[in-house]
């Protein structure tokens, strides 16, 4: 898989700075630099745009417990998996319908 290079994640993020998506993506690629307070910027602002998103949050809670904060990277996957159930919920039901 191709890693995105910066400047085109910069460019993403200015062209569609409400994106969830591209916030995790740019975060994506500073955690994988090992840049997790950098990382942990984005996924905070993908996790306020979509606060029900298990991506979001999953990835919030990594950069927290990579940053030493255990306490709130547990809430935030606590919180991913309750978001995560509820998506799954709602399909099971969509199905039986």
């Amino acid at each position: 898989m191709a890693v995105p290079h910066k400047c085109s994640c910069q460019t993403q993020r200015n062209d569609a700075p409400n994106d969830p998506a591209v916030h995790c993506s740019f975060g994506d690629f500073l955690a994988r630099r090992g840049e997790w307070g950098a990382a942990l910027i984005c996924y905070e602002r993908a996790a306020m745009l979509a606060p029900r998103s298990t991506d979001a949050l999953n990835a919030l809670g990594e950069a927290l417990r990579r940053l030493g904060q255990e306490q709130k990277a547990l809430a935030c996957f606590a919180r991913a998996r309750e978001c995560g159930d509820g998506h799954a919920g709602l399909e099971s039901a969509t199905r039986q319908t």
